[in-house]
């Protein structure tokens, strides 16, 4: 159990990582979530890309890394825009 909270905690630095890069070539992003739709798809379009090109295993990584710090970024939008949890959910 311990070795999987350590690997999952290297997998989380490497989200951070990568969600820092982004913020420092684009900076904090607002958008609608139909935009965020379409740019975590494009992401997704090149995980499926490196799939059918049967790129090396750590290309998929990488993309699958981008992938992640995308719904990250999307996320604390949401969070920014409507606040943590205090939107009540629909019936």
């Amino acid at each position: 159990m311990c070795e999987a909270i350590s690997e999952e905690s290297e997998i989380y630095a490497d989200i951070q990582v990568e969600r820092s890069k982004q913020i420092a070539r684009w900076g904090d992003q607002f958008h609608t979530n139909s935009q965020w739709f379409l740019i975590e798809s494009e992401e997704l379009g090149e995980v499926a890309r490196d799939i059918l090109d049967g790129q090396h295993i750590n290309k998929l990584r990488t993309e699958l890394v981008q992938v992640a710090a995308v719904a990250v970024a999307w996320i604390n939008d949401l969070d920014k825009r409507y606040g943590y949890h205090n939107q009540p959910e629909a019936p």
